[in-house]
């Protein structure tokens, strides 16, 4: 069973999936996908603020037809409230929508910072995940630059996602006019067909989002190849696909009860966030780990084959580390007693063990070789009973009180001899 297992690690895409968990796991990828979820629900805040000065200007400038309606709409949600709370709650809604400009302008401002806090932290995730060595210092611009790029990256994040979600949107939506206008609707086959469109367009948008993420958050000397960002931007497509069709289905279960459809939306984002943080941070990990070692300096089996001579791939490891790895082995090896390599100091303890015997006992019969005498080192895992162990201490100071009070005794009388002798002189 052993064999069939190393033979089974010893495969490559194998030994590539165990080196991701590796180092996703010493890269603290959970608790960098916790930070990310925690800011992601954070920055919802400033957004739903900033969206509320949009919806504002729309009713005020746009279409203020539309303000008695919302307001009557409000006014009929807050029916049991009483009389006095629900005008009260009215007018500072209307007031709010028609102050749009302050809100969206606070909104906009706060949504910024979060946003731009929201970015920071996912790429300090992911250049945790990719560097070579986990302690290396996180290069960093003066801190106003820094902000102001990480907004840059925000802006450019948004505007992704907009196209993502549109896209998919408009897939969905165009499916039946499309096949009305084939004369195709009746056809079983065709709407099949056309249901796989809204799909893959929805995986060339996430596959986008992906290639935008690992092409600029990243740190530049650690930015991976056009095949592994392919690759893994494929990936992370596919897990986001996977996401997105299970919130619907969470939701869908969630809208038959009263009490889960209020708070199951909030649920289900933040099972989302935090599935998506971890879902990018794996994808990582497995792009950094196609040439990089699992855990810089340490040993992992799945590392060998990386060692192979590869003219694909060119391995980045930190300077050091093969020899550290192979000393890192040696170590675990002989603290587990599986060491494979270290038969020359079982030699010398089976000679020094041979030694003690030939002091004690006098010579040996001829023949015997120290290399096949069993190892006579002490065993740490042996234990000694409580009860033999009391015994022992017992008699040893029990012989130690007798042998004191012998030699005490002893003394005392070759001492008084000496003295009667002086005296008597």
């Amino acid at each position: 069973m052993k064999k069939r297992v190393d033979r089974l690690m010893a495969k490559p895409w194998v030994a590539h999936i165990l080196r991701m968990q590796a180092r996703y796991t010493n890269r603290l990828g959970n608790q960098f996908a916790g930070a990310i979820t925690y800011f992601s629900v954070l920055a919802l805040v400033p957004i739903i603020l900033f969206a509320f000065g949009i919806t504002g200007m729309v009713l005020t400038v746009l279409r203020p037809d539309l303000m008695a309606m919302v307001i009557q709409s409000a006014g009929d949600a807050l029916a049991g409230f009483g009389e006095s709370l629900q005008q009260t709650i009215l007018g500072q809604i209307e007031e709010a929508l028609t102050s749009w400009g302050v809100t969206g302008g606070i909104g906009l401002a706060a949504a910024l910072y979060a946003g731009a806090g929201w970015v920071a932290n996912i790429k300090s995730a992911v250049r945790a995940q990719w560097r070579p060595e986990f302690d290396t210092h996180e290069s960093k611009r003066f801190i106003v630059w820094e902000t102001l790029a990480n907004m840059g990256l925000l802006v450019g994040l948004l505007i992704i996602v907009a196209i993502t979600v549109g896209v998919s949107q408009v897939a969905t939506s165009l499916k039946g006019v499309v096949l009305g206008l084939l004369n195709l609707d009746g056809e079983t086959w065709a709407r099949w067909a056309f249901s796989v469109v809204p799909m893959v367009v929805s995986l060339a948008a996430g596959w986008l989002l992906f290639l935008y993420i690992f092409r600029f958050f990243p740190e530049r000397e650690n930015r991976p190849s056009r095949s592994s960002l392919a690759w893994g931007g494929l990936i992370g497509a596919v897990g986001l696909m996977a996401l997105q069709y299970l919130s619907g289905i969470i939701m869908g279960a969630f809208s038959g009860n009263a009490a889960a459809a209020v708070f199951g939306p909030i649920i289900v984002l933040m099972l989302f966030f935090n599935l998506f943080a971890r879902l990018i941070l794996y994808v990582c990990a497995w792009v950094a780990t196609r040439n990089q070692p699992a855990v810089a300096r340490e040993y992992n089996k799945a590392d060998e084959p990386l060692r192979a001579v590869r003219h694909d791939v060119e391995v980045m490891a930190v300077p050091g580390h093969w020899s550290a790895a192979r000393e890192d082995r040696r170590r675990k090896e002989q603290a587990s007693g599986d060491s494979t390599d270290d038969s020359g100091i079982r030699e010398d303890s089976a000679r020094q063990a041979w030694n003690r015997q030939r002091s004690v006992r006098g010579p040996q019969p001829r023949g015997g070789d120290p290399r096949t005498m069993p190892h006579l080192e002490p065993d740490a895992r042996q234990s000694v009973p409580q009860d033999v162990a009391a015994r022992g201490v017992r008699i040893g100071m029990g012989a130690g009180w007798v042998a004191g009070t012998a030699a005490g005794v002893g003394l005392g009388a070759i001492i008084a001899g000496l003295v009667g002798k002086l005296f008597r002189r």
